[in-house]
């Protein structure tokens, strides 16, 4: 079987996003790009579990914050600050967050637990929680469908924020 290498993001990558620009208004003619100077701020990482071809980039962010270069035994033992999510890749593409580390033979389902990753699709009156391992999907209600991730696609500011948010660093 042939493995077709992404265009945007690999499994394993991992970035880091910072936080010290979380009361910065979001200009899409300013774009905010990383420089030398901000490596000792403070960042969060993720890590890239899957490019989902067109459906974004799933990825897990860690409870690890720290500078750029954090250790990178500390960023991915630190667990996971919230479940994965699916992400644009702009912010890299931008120079907004970077690409620090890449795990050595990174294996979604040893590494990222990629069979317990369960998300809900659809919509309010159809929704089914999906496993992204099996793609087993079962119905859901409304209320027994806020206990996960929902099918977004989180926009970049917004993801700084809820991390920001989650670890009492910033209210919205």
């Amino acid at each position: 079987m042939l493995l077709m290498k992404s265009k945007y993001a690999d499994g394993g990558e991992i970035f880091c996003i910072p936080l010290f620009w979380l009361d910065e208004g979001y200009d899409s003619i300013n774009k905010l790009k990383l420089k030398k100077d901000d490596e000792n701020k403070l960042f969060s990482f993720g890590r890239v579990i899957e490019d989902m071809k067109g459906s974004g980039i799933l990825v897990e962010i860690f409870k690890a914050t720290g500078p750029m270069h954090l250790d990178y035994e500390d960023i991915i033992n630190s667990g996971r600050l919230f479940d994965p999510i699916f992400i644009f890749w702009l912010p890299i593409k931008k120079k907004r967050w970077k690409i620090i580390y890449k795990t050595p033979d990174y294996n979604k389902f040893k590494d990222s637990t990629f069979n317990n990753i369960n998300i809900v699709f659809g919509t309010y009156d159809n929704l089914y929680l999906k496993n992204l391992g099996s793609g087993k999907e079962i119905g859901i209600t409304e209320k027994d469908s806020q206990k996960y991730e929902q099918s977004v696609i989180w926009y970049p500011i917004d993801l700084e924020r809820r991390i920001g948010c989650e670890l009492g660093i910033y209210n919205s």
